[in-house]
């Protein structure tokens, strides 16, 4: 992987800033506080996105959003990628994002974009969901004060942390996951012996079930024959019923008829009698309306209100001259109020507050004379608009005067318009009702001559009632002996099925049985297995790549102290929990007792053997070839500062990014990025 650029925007103290990194050891230079830490967040954020609470660090105070994109390249790759911070009223958030790969763009969530960084850096996947990945800290950006904090921490938690990031947790799992497994067979095997103890009951319980169900087969074919019996004396006696009812119907719907007729009788006799009324009511109205309108004209309404609109339109002019002049008269009374401070002012000034030097009298009052004839100036112009302004007020009373009339003027024409179209109306209205009565007269004389077709159609269904009943009576008593079979008929299907779905899960569960005799076998021998050879195998394996690792580790770790510290009466080992043993004068010392240099010194070098060692064991990531480094070389005497470039040169990566504030470390790299903060804004000056 090499970073190439990266573009911050409301990212801490840089409102927006373009960084270009080169390939190479870089140096990014400056004073403490200058904004370089923040490059590496940012990077950080970029690649991997925030973690809960460090949304609200990242992002400028007082600002709404903010956003990091960088762009680096892995195999010939060209890669971007874009993520957004949000304020939100809890806090600060992640927004969506997008990443770029030789031109295609793929737009995703935060977790979306992270998974995709992780295929790209081709680590474990299961980092995922983890907040940071610990390949990616402990290989390419750790801060230096972390790595001091992994030295003097507890030594299970480092131990922990180091089989995670070795890859070699898994085996622990492994081994956990066999141990429960075993357990579960144990209990599975026991579990299955419980199940076959009622092997032979199952199979006596079958024979009986079977007996049991050739007899209910038998009754229920007698059953059957009865049923048939009583199920043909129904269906003839509901297809009498049906006719019956049929012209029962029929019946009904002839009384309902005549019913309806009657009623609709009475309704229009109703309805004529009010349309009646109303009609002699509309005829007053209408009179009393034409009498009325005899005498009225309509005006033209369009022109009235197009001259009550300009009218409008004026006045709406004059107020806005009116605010402007206003406007003006303020801007010209702070004026004013200006030049009266600054001759107070001026009264009381000893000496100039600029350079020191000493204000005469005279001086004085040519400034005052200067501001008088401001003020007056000043009056005079107040006192034209004030003029203005009440020229402008009359003009705007007698344009609403004006529109009042005119207003007044389209209201009574209105309401004369409503008038005739009212009138309109009621006329339409009297013609319908007339019509109406006409139809209504009509439709009683219709009717009347319908209700004497349905009452002699009616006397046709004489005694239909009492045999309906008759027959109802007797369809009753069959259904109620079909009732008394069918639920004997229902018992014995019911005792059927129940018997042949005993007998296939008695099948069932003999089957099964047999078969977990087979299973107990199996089980038994892959418990031995497991427990005799998998488990053991697993712990040798972790073993062998834990005691591998701590070799490397402890050579490499020697190898970079020695480089760092010139002393050869103080050394640095690694215990069997990876804890740094310091001996001085080959006496054991505490980390706390070294000097600043010698713990900085310490932390840097168990910082690079455990970078080499991930390395080594995950040989197919992508970041091999980067290392991001800050503030490693703090407390660092003259001579430390010197061997850092031995540090550089045996690194040998395609990329190192340093922070450091020491000048010296210039003179080693090949390459050096310049930042400064001023007015709480972060810059890169060269």
């Amino acid at each position: 992987m090499l970073i190439k650029k990266i573009k911050l925007e409301n990212i801490r103290s840089y409102i927006f800033e373009e960084i270009e990194f080169p390939e190479g050891s870089t140096l990014l230079s400056g004073n403490i506080g200058s904004g370089k830490s923040s490059v590496l967040l940012a990077i950080d954020f970029a690649l991997f996105g925030i973690s809960p609470g460090i949304g609200t660090a990242l992002l400028r105070k007082g600002q709404e959003r903010g956003s990091v994109e960088l762009y680096f390249s892995i195999d010939n790759k060209d890669i971007v990628i874009k993520r957004t911070l949000k304020k939100t009223n809890t806090g600060v958030s992640q927004d969506e994002g997008f990443l770029i790969i030789n031109g295609e763009k793929i737009e995703g969530s935060a977790t979306e974009l992270k998974a995709k960084i992780i295929q790209l850096l081709n680590y474990p996947m299961e980092l995922l969901t983890k907040s940071k990945s610990l390949i990616y800290k402990y290989t390419v950006y750790t801060p230096q004060e972390e790595m001091k904090a992994i030295l003097i921490g507890d030594k299970d938690s480092r131990l922990e942390t180091l089989r995670k990031v070795f890859g070699i947790d898994k085996y622990k799992r492994i081994i956990q996951n066999s141990e429960l497994f075993v357990k579960n067979i144990k209990s599975k095997t026991k579990e299955f012996d419980i199940r076959i103890e009622s092997f032979d009951l199952k199979i006596n319980e079958k024979r009986e079930r079977e007996e049991e169900l050739v007899k209910t087969k038998n009754e229920l074919k007698m059953i059957l024959i009865e049923y048939d019996k009583v199920d043909f004396s129904i269906r003839k006696k509901r297809e009498e019923l049906t006719q019956v009812e049929s012209q029962t119907n029929e019946r009904n719907r002839t009384k309902n008829a005549l019913e309806l007729e009657n009623n609709n009788i009475k309704n229009y006799q109703d309805r004529l009698q009010r349309e009646t009324n109303e009609i002699n009511t509309l005829e007053n109205e209408i009179s009393s309306l034409e009498n009325e309108l005899e005498n009225q004209k309509e005006e033209n309404i369009d022109e009235l209100i197009k001259n009550r609109a300009e009218a409008n339109k004026i006045i709406t002019e004059k107020e806005k001259e009116i605010r402007d002049l206003r406007y003006k008269i303020a801007e010209y009374n702070t004026k004013k109020n200006a030049s009266n401070e600054l001759k107070t002012r001026i009264k009381e000034i000893d000496n100039c507050p600029t350079c020191l030097q000493e204000v005469n009298e005279n001086h004085k009052h040519q400034i005052s004379q200067k501001e008088e004839e401001k003020i007056i100036d000043f009056e005079k112009e107040i006192q034209n608009l004030n003029i203005l302004i009440q020229k402008s007020e009359e003009e705007i009373q007698g344009l609403k005067t004006q529109y009042e009339y005119l207003s007044t003027r389209i209201n009574q024409n209105n309401l004369i318009a409503l008038k005739f179209d009212n009138l309109k109306k009621k006329k339409e209205k009297l013609q319908t009702l007339e019509k109406q009565t006409r139809d209504f007269n009509l439709r009683i004389t219709e009717s009347k001559n319908r209700i004497d077709e349905l009452t002699k159609e009616l006397y046709t269904f004489k005694n239909l009632e009492e045999k309906y009943l008759l027959l109802r009576k007797e369809f009753e008593e069959a259904i109620k002996q079909d009732k008394l079979i069918s639920i004997k008929r229902t018992t014995l299907e019911q005792k059927e099925m129940e018997n042949r779905r005993t007998i296939e899960k008695l099948e069932r569960d003999i089957l099964g049985m047999e078969k977990i005799k087979d299973n107990i076998d199996y089980l038994k021998q892959l418990q031995k297995w497991i427990s005799e050879n998998f488990i053991n195998m697993m712990q040798i394996m972790e073993r062998k790549i834990m005691l591998r690792a701590h070799s490397d580790f402890n050579n490499l770790l020697e190898k970079w102290f020695s480089i760092l510290i010139e002393n050869e009466t103080i050394k640095i080992r690694l215990d069997e929990e990876f804890t740094p043993i310091i001996t001085l004068n080959e006496y054991e010392t505490d980390y706390a007792h070294l000097s600043g240099g010698e713990r900085t010194a310490a932390a840097l070098a168990y910082r690079l053997s455990l970078n080499q060692v991930i390395n080594n064991l995950m040989s197919e990531i992508k970041t091999r070839d980067l290392i991001i480094l800050d503030e490693p070389t703090d407390g660092f005497s003259t001579e430390q500062l010197d061997r850092v470039k031995m540090v550089l040169d045996e690194l040998n990566l395609s990329q190192i990014i340093i922070v450091s504030h020491e000048p010296k470390i210039e003179s080693f790299v090949d390459n050096v990025l310049k930042f400064e903060k001023k007015e709480h804004e972060s810059k890169l000056i060269s």
